[in-house]
């Protein structure tokens, strides 16, 4: 069949593999192919084999009357859109406000993004979210005229900058995001941009911007918001936001906990700066901000160096917990679980290296080393097989070895645990009961129980090791 038979459909998809000289040349040969095909030739005419249009270039040297004879051509715009960036783009970064209006009056697509032939990717790289990024307000003016889209991640992309104008631009045209342009001035720090969204804000708004302040650090910002009327005592909102109302002090100390390498001095100003606010230290929704504290162990010491051998504590370390102390906790109050301040501190010590000293803390404050959480657990009962000096110290201390565990029969009871495990323990208890210097609740009796289970279960080297402890008056 000739060619001349085919239709047109057929005839333009043939001439897109031709290399242009025989699309010249077929065009040539009758009236019919040079209607069809002429669109084609000057569509190569302006998007070369290298893929940079002739609108690409005119409009990122601001060559106004270049652009005005190629949009005066009649190709669809869209056909002139660059792999690499597309032509709204390309203006935006010129800062020209003329060519820009000129495109969009072409009808330039403003929701495409850079990346794909035609610009076809949609997303984050809108022209529009260029002009927040950049913080350009009359640009964005006509794309927003010219109902560009992406008009939420434009905001958050300025707010994230400090652009001021443009921020407020998007809130009059009440565009809103979540988390708020408030919430994320605090969050980046930026105190000129907070200072103009505080301007009729609600106490609401205002204290779940101090919970990112507070999150990241942020002294100054939070100082501010507790001016403006922010909460101190501000329950953050159930989900979507948390599975639990987090007071702000507590949303401090869980963020402490898991990212120990955090600024201290600044948190501890803020610690400072809540509870002589009125903040309550009490307040528990599953732990207590102080639970918080002494799970995390001391501060103001290098994460790199507080495992070190040897290493001792400075007083300084103690702050955060002498603020909470300074707040009227009470050293032996139970939190969650019915753990005290003992119970979290030997837990901290058993899972690190943490210098003994710490224990000494609660210990110099008033700490019971006796007291049993809801399980029946002593504090005793967390560090027995796992941490010898802080075991050992505890018995020094007068830890009661007949308590029970959990797990059920006390440490002592079940010497198992730890006198298998730690032998010259065992040998210093008995040491010690012989010399008078403690009984630490364990009769001869008991004793005497301990090495026949011992045995039963075939700890024979425990068994003659308790057995021979026992008092033989």
């Amino acid at each position: 069949m000739s060619i001349n038979h085919l239709p047109n459909e057929l005839i333009i998809l043939i001439s897109e593999s031709l290399p242009t000289p025989a699309l010249n040349a077929l065009l040539r040969t009758s009236n019919r192919f040079a209607l069809v095909l002429t669109p084609s030739l000057h569509n190569r005419a302006l998007i070369g084999d290298d893929k940079c249009s002739a609108l690409h270039w005119a409009v990122t040297r601001c060559h106004l009357p270049m652009v005005r004879i190629i949009l005066n051509t009649g190709t669809p715009i869209s056909q002139l859109q660059l792999v690499f960036e597309p032509v709204l783009q390309s203006a935006i970064h010129a800062k020209d406000l003329t060519i820009l209006r000129l495109l969009l009056e072409a009808g330039a697509d403003t929701e495409a993004s850079p990346g794909l032939a035609g610009g076809s990717k949609k997303g984050k790289g809108t022209a529009l979210v260029l002009c927040g990024v950049l913080g350009l307000v009359d640009a964005a003016r006509l794309l927003l005229a010219a109902g560009a889209r992406e008009r939420e991640h434009a905001l958050r992309s300025a707010a994230k900058r400090g652009h001021i104008e443009i921020v407020k631009l998007f809130l009059d045209h009440n565009v809103t995001i979540d988390p708020s342009p408030m919430c994320i001035a605090a969050k980046f720090g930026d105190e000129k941009l907070l200072n103009y969204l505080m301007q009729g804000a609600s106490k609401d708004q205002l204290s779940l911007a101090m919970l990112d302040a507070i999150y990241f650090g942020h002294t100054n910002l939070v100082r501010i918001l507790l001016d403006s009327g922010a909460d101190p005592n501000y329950k953050l909102p159930k989900p979507p936001y948390s599975s639990k109302q987090d007071t702000p002090l507590i949303q401090l100390f869980r963020r402490l906990h898991l990212d120990p390498s955090g600024h201290m001095e600044s948190h501890i100003d803020i610690v400072e700066m809540l509870i002589s606010r009125g903040a309550d230290a009490t307040y528990s929704s599953h732990t207590t901000a102080f639970s918080w504290a002494c799970l995390g162990g001391p501060r103001l010491i290098p994460v790199t160096d507080i495992d070190q051998p040897g290493r001792t504590i400075p007083e300084s370390a103690y702050k955060l917990l002498d603020l909470f102390l300074s707040a009227g906790i009470d050293i032996n109050s139970p939190g969650p679980q019915g753990n005290t301040p003992v119970h979290l501190a030997v837990c901290h010590l058993a899972l690190r290296q943490t210098p003994i000293d710490y224990l000494e803390y609660f210990i110099s404050r008033g700490a019971d080393v006796n007291t049993v959480n809801n399980a029946g657990g002593a504090p005793l009962h967390k560090v027995a097989g796992l941490r010898k000096d802080v075991f050992m110290r505890l018995i020094e201390l007068g830890a009661d070895l007949s308590i029970s565990d959990p797990s059920g029969g006390g440490p002592m009871m079940d010497v198992a645990n730890w006198g298998t495990t730690w032998p010259d323990v065992l040998k210093w208890y008995l040491r010690r009961r012989r010399e008078g210097l403690g009984f630490n609740g364990i009769s001869e009796t008991a004793l005497l129980n301990a090495s026949r289970n011992a045995g039963l279960r075939g700890g024979i080297e425990v068994s003659k090791i308790l057995l021979a402890g026992v008092n033989p008056g």
